[in-house]
């Protein structure tokens, strides 16, 4: 239950904010309770509670409290533009996991953010195999981070797991 719940909340916090009625400011953060308020309208029973567990237990650190603890949001993978928050420094190396079907457009065309608002990166390469294995074999590509930083393309790191940046040309990628 609480996995289709979860589902649910990324559609209205990522996706659809207008099905459940919320405002999303620039970040990406809507109140805490209108988001209760929202989901309880498809899932009755649930309540603050859950969503705390969910929040907590969430794996891929999809989600995240504002400073006042009143306002939550996910913290990547909007189709909807929103501000990631300051850029800053990347690490070396960074890593896309894709499926292996997409490996070929990725090597001519480089990483592109596609329906999303941003590429998706991560430090953890067994993140990027899982990520890529999501849609079939998996391909993870290793991202020179720094030099494609250096180059002018700016990277945001939204939480401990997942770094974005707008796109990432060929020159900077190569097949782990």
């Amino acid at each position: 239950m609480k996995t289709r719940i979860s589902r649910y909340m990324c559609l209205l916090l990522r996706h659809k904010p207008e099905q459940g009625d919320l405002y999303i400011d620039e970040y990406g953060y809507t109140d805490i309770d209108d988001l209760v308020e929202a989901v309880r309208l498809k899932y009755p029973k649930f309540n603050k509670r859950m969503l705390k567990e969910i929040v907590a237990e969430d794996d891929k650190g999809r989600y995240g409290y504002d400073e006042t603890g009143f306002k939550v949001r996910c913290v990547y993978g909007h189709s909807f533009e929103i501000r990631p928050g300051e850029a800053v420094k990347p690490p070396e190396v960074l890593y896309h996991g894709s499926a292996e079907k997409y490996a070929d457009s990725i090597k001519r065309d480089g990483i592109l953010s596609k329906g999303r608002q941003f590429v998706h990166l991560t430090a953890d390469y067994d993140l990027a195999v899982q990520t890529g294995a999501r849609h079939g074999a998996p391909a993870v590509f290793t991202v020179s981070a720094a030099k494609a930083n250096a180059a002018g393309h700016p990277f945001y790191h939204p939480n401990d797991k997942i770094w974005l940046t707008d796109f990432v040309p060929v020159e900077f990628i190569s097949e782990k």
